[in-house]
């Protein structure tokens, strides 16, 4: 009875860790290294920069701190990580159901709203938007930021959502 009991527990806790997640506590140097097996010393077949969203936990192994992954944005990328840096991933608006509208607000008609590579002010600048600047899609949102296209300058990035107006 408790052997049974037990692998439900288990069971219940794989299956608790599926979902979504993204990238953590990795600097903006660094990367999320994925490795061919759940141990530090296994090979790499490849790596996640910090903030990299959408991926997806397949599951991870009982009593440990890994899990296999799998990013499809990334060559469809396989393998294992430590699952202290992934956070499950909050509120996708995007995807194949193509955003939000939004459009900039807060922003000084003699200025630009600059868009960031990760959701951070510390982060590369990736683009901007002019103060008026409108038929922009918000693809995410995380915590205070919004990753935005503007399709018609052929942008992306982060920007906050104290300059971002989602309708």
């Amino acid at each position: 009875m408790k052997k049974s009991f037990l692998i439900m527990i288990i069971a219940i806790q794989s299956l608790m860790a599926e979902g979504y997640y993204e990238v953590v506590k990795v600097a903006s140097d660094d990367f999320l290294f994925v490795r061919s097996s759940p141990s530090s010393k296994s090979p790499l077949v490849g790596k996640l920069p910090p903030y990299e969203y959408d991926v997806e936990m397949q599951r991870c192994k009982p009593n440990s701190n890994w899990c296999l992954i799998m990013q499809y944005e990334n060559d469809e990328l396989t393998g294992w990580v430590n699952k202290k840096y992934l956070k499950r991933q909050s509120s996708v608006v995007g995807g194949s159901h193509g955003g939000l509208n939004g459009k900039v607000k807060n922003v000084a008609s003699n200025d630009v709203l600059h868009l960031r590579q990760y959701p951070t002010s510390k982060s590369k600048k990736m683009g901007s938007l002019k103060y008026n600047a409108k038929s922009l899609r918000v693809m995410a949102i995380r915590g205070k930021w919004c990753f935005v296209v503007d399709n018609y300058r052929n942008q992306q990035g982060w920007a906050h959502s104290r300059f971002i107006d989602v309708y």
